[in-house]
């Protein structure tokens, strides 16, 4: 592979790269705070314009930072023959996994229904819309055809080079421009495949090369740095000059994410690359502070985060600005650190099932919505804390929609799991 990284294979396990778990928890933060602008929060102007229109890369990082995790972990392994067939296998079963989980998560969300009090009718019906993908999350389910497709990347990439990946993506880009309804789910898409996948494959492109990049020089490394925040901040100022100025530019040339244009992808990449390397940068004075503590433990638990947020979101969005957003932190750290313990708790306890980490969305979740449906907000406290007259939220929002997905304490390393550093 001309284009690709030498093997740096090692016998021994490498440990987790906290700078991928803390730019996880970036996105998974980013993606909290603009779910809560989109169900009405308040708050100063700039600050709404800041997250949700300048430095927005919720979904687009996350997808981005999944595909960094197949290039930098799984490809490293697929270059040993010895290794190849089981880091195959293991993207096949967490890719199953995923599935599992969409399914659980959309059937808990109808769980939800009759525990508001709300009438229930067709359940049979219902229950098939889930089963045949009519209905529930599509974000988890392009990471299902991704984690699939992963072992094809990894070999085209193995045995001719990057570039043939991205140029194999960039036409299927194409095609899914050209042709908008070929390849779509049954349930709603915000994230069709043949356009998202380009996103994806750019993460795994950029992840092959991590180890190059950590040979670099300092200087070089600012200098890429410098060029990425350029690139951002030219689409993000030009995306707002549009949208202010009232223009219409052709589709080429405009910046939407539903639907995917080109310059939008050109953004998600450079503000990911861009947060990614400042990350980079300052980890070696961060690590074990208690900002990258936070950012680390949402990071690792991004799975089951991604399930639960829209509840913490939908009832902390009609407190004072501030407060909302305070609680939505507190409730998703609190959630991550549920379940790291409920996979320890696993381990210790069910020691034949080797994969302990994939239970702690299915565990995480019965909890928090055993909470946040149990405990309802009393009227008076709501009352004196929500926000003044004029920035009433817009109520919580339907599931499935306006969605974009162990530090060293933690159970079984789950390198190997691009989900866990990324969702």
């Amino acid at each position: 592979m001309a284009d690709a990284l030498p093997s740096t294979l090692s016998s021994s396990a490498k440990p987790r790269d906290g700078r991928l778990d803390v730019l996880r928890g970036l996105c998974l933060i980013n993606m909290i705070l603009v779910h809560l602008y989109e169900q009405g929060l308040g708050g100063p102007a700039w600050l709404h314009d800041l997250v949700v229109h300048w430095f927005r890369f919720a979904a687009g990082g996350f997808i981005v930072t999944s595909g960094m995790c197949i290039g930098a972990i799984h490809y490293q392994r697929a270059l040993d023959p010895n290794k190849r067939p089981s880091t195959y296998a293991a993207l096949w079963q967490r890719a199953g996994l995923v599935l599992l989980v969409h399914y659980f998560s959309v059937f808990l969300s109808l769980l939800v229904i009759p525990l508001r009090g709300q009438p229930v009718h067709e359940v049979g019906r219902m229950i098939g819309d889930v089963l045949r993908l009519y209905s529930g999350y599509e974000l988890l389910l392009f990471y299902v055809v991704m984690l699939l497709a992963a072992p094809v990347m990894i070999e085209i990439a193995r045995r001719f080079g990057a570039v043939a990946v991205l140029a194999i993506s960039a036409a299927l880009f194409c095609v899914g421009y050209s042709h908008p309804h070929l390849l779509l789910y049954p349930l709603e898409n915000h994230f069709p495949l043949l356009r998202w996948q380009l996103v994806f494959v750019a993460g795994v492109v950029g992840g092959s090369f991590l180890p190059r990049f950590d040979a670099l020089a300092t200087a070089t490394k600012y200098r890429i740095l410098t060029g990425s925040a350029m690139a951002t901040l030219c689409v993000a100022a030009y995306a707002v000059v549009l949208r202010a100025g009232g223009y219409t530019a052709p589709a080429l040339l405009d910046v939407t994410k539903f639907p995917l244009s080109p310059l939008e992808i050109v953004r998600y990449v450079a503000l990911t690359v861009t947060v990614g390397l400042i990350v980079d940068r300052l980890y070696p004075r961060l690590a074990g502070r208690p900002a990258e503590r936070f950012f680390r433990a949402v990071g690792t638990q991004s799975l089951l985060l991604w399930v639960v947020h829209i509840y913490i979101t939908s009832h902390v969005v009609q407190f004072q600005w501030v407060l909302a957003v305070t609680a939505a932190l507190a409730g998703t750290y609190a959630m991550a650190r549920l379940g790291a313990g409920a996979a320890r708790w696993w381990q210790r306890n069910v020691p034949h099932l080797p994969r302990i980490g994939y239970m702690s969305p299915v565990a995480g979740s019965l909890l928090v919505i055993a909470v946040l449906r149990g405990i309802e907000t009393p009227a008076d406290f709501a009352g004196a804390v929500a926000r003044p007259a004029g920035e009433a939220g817009q109520g919580d929002v339907a599931l499935g929609e306006g969605t974009d997905d162990t530090p060293s304490d933690e159970p079984a390393p789950l390198d190997d799991d691009p989900l866990e550093h990324v969702a």
